[in-house]
């Protein structure tokens, strides 16, 4: 499959881009597979991520076309964190910028919990935008898709049409999808009444790179946003900074993004104190250079253990975790994969031979360490679920601590 080089930037719009780390041919982390890879040879993709020299802004160069990106089992749903939306919320009615009253409208499903935490706080005029109905083409669309139906002016007129005069547009996990993020923002002010507000949310890289977790780059997140580059972003916009806030996580902080929608200009500069781009060049050398080092200490712990008669499975088999196996090269050291998520049972992780298990196959497998892709939260749901698992001596051991630590070995 060919994949594409981006030729500009997805702020600023410059073609001053620069790559940094090179991941080579990599599998669509959405691809499971009815088969092993060693039988169908599924397509794969060059992958790069660099920076604009013009606005410092982190992205992926190198990368899947966005067809391609759209083909994946549409049953797949993403889950976004959750524990900061009640305080989130609070903080919108605060400002003033939710009332009662205030008719809210959710960009996808990813909107929906801090939608529900909105009416249990009081405001009952929620709604989400049906792409499927407003553009049946696009059956079952991804977030990948969300950009290109929002900038095209008639979906947008639509979305208009159908929603009225929208007082607050929530829009939580979908700006890093974008092929243009300066575009994409630009369409979603349009579709808020003037001074009405925009919400954002987007992860925040910051600690991907200071951790040195590659496998939180993912094909289908075009940019990765800091603060300072949001902010970047915003100095470009028609609106009014009200609030930028951080939630913490534990390998990716939530940031938060509330705009007014009345054509002014937050920043005509960016502001004192900014990232420089020469911070983020060397950020990016330095997560380049830690990666083929990972990647042997990985391989050298992995083989100890197995070494010492451990059997190994993966506990999780999302995303991030193909990227994980896959950028690492781990996937002959591993027996199988867990994931209690029925779809993706009985299929292949993407570009791998391994298949996925339910957890309790972990009971009579013989498996000793599990390399947990999974949070903290999660995590201790799982244990209570199977506790004979760790009653018989299994571990989890969090994969991308490991990755950390084989690092600095």
């Amino acid at each position: 499959m060919q994949g594409t080089s981006v030729p500009h930037c997805t702020v600023c719009g410059s073609d001053a881009l620069e790559t940094s780390v090179v991941f080579g041919l990599q599998p669509l982390s959405t691809g499971f597979a009815n088969a092993p890879q060693s039988e169908i040879h599924a397509a794969t993709s060059q992958l790069s991520l660099g920076y604009c020299r013009s606005c410092g802004t982190m992205q992926l160069i190198d990368r899947f076309a966005l067809e391609a990106l759209r083909r994946k089992n549409p049953a797949v749903r993403f889950r976004e964190p959750v524990a900061h939306l009640s305080q989130l919320a609070e903080k919108l009615f605060a400002l003033g910028v939710v009332e009662a009253h205030s008719k809210v409208l959710g960009l996808t499903y990813i909107d929906a919990d801090l939608l529900n935490v909105l009416a249990d706080k009081g405001c009952h005029a929620i709604d989400c935008v049906d792409f499927e109905a407003l553009a049946v083409h696009q059956a079952n669309c991804g977030l990948e898709s969300i950009a290109p139906l929002v900038l095209q002016p008639e979906i947008a007129r639509k979305i208009r049409r159908s929603k009225g005069a929208i007082d607050v547009l929530c829009a939580r996990f979908v700006l890093e999808h974008a092929e243009s993020a300066y575009g994409f923002m630009t369409a979603l002010l349009g579709l808020v009444r003037p001074g009405g507000h925009v919400v954002i949310e987007v992860p925040d890289a910051s600690k991907m790179l200071a951790m040195g977790n590659h496998a939180l780059i993912w094909e289908e997140h075009f940019t990765y946003f800091t603060q300072a580059s949001l902010k970047q972003l915003v100095a470009r916009l028609p609106a009014t900074l009200v609030d930028m806030a951080r939630y913490p996580y534990a390998y990716e902080d939530a940031l938060v993004l509330i705009l007014r929608a009345d054509g002014a200009k937050t920043l005509e500069t960016p502001e004192p104190g900014l990232e420089s781009i020469g911070t983020v060049a060397e950020n990016l050398h330095a997560f380049g250079m830690e990666f083929a080092a990972r990647k042997a200490n990985l391989h050298r712990t992995l083989s100890g253990h197995i070494a010492a008669g451990e059997k190994l499975a993966l506990f999780g088999a999302g995303h991030h975790a193909a990227k994980y196996v896959n950028f690492y090269d781990l996937a002959e050291l591993i027996e199988f994969a867990v994931d209690d998520n029925p779809v993706k049972q009985g299929l292949f992780m993407p570009g791998t031979d391994l298949y996925i298990h339910n957890s309790r196959h972990l009971l009579e497998s013989g498996i000793s360490i599990c390399l947990s892709m999974l949070t903290p939260e999660a995590e201790i749901k799982v244990r209570q679920s199977i506790p004979a698992f760790f009653e018989r001596g299994g571990r989890f051991i969090l994969a991308l601590n490991l990755a950390k630590e084989a690092g600095n070995a």
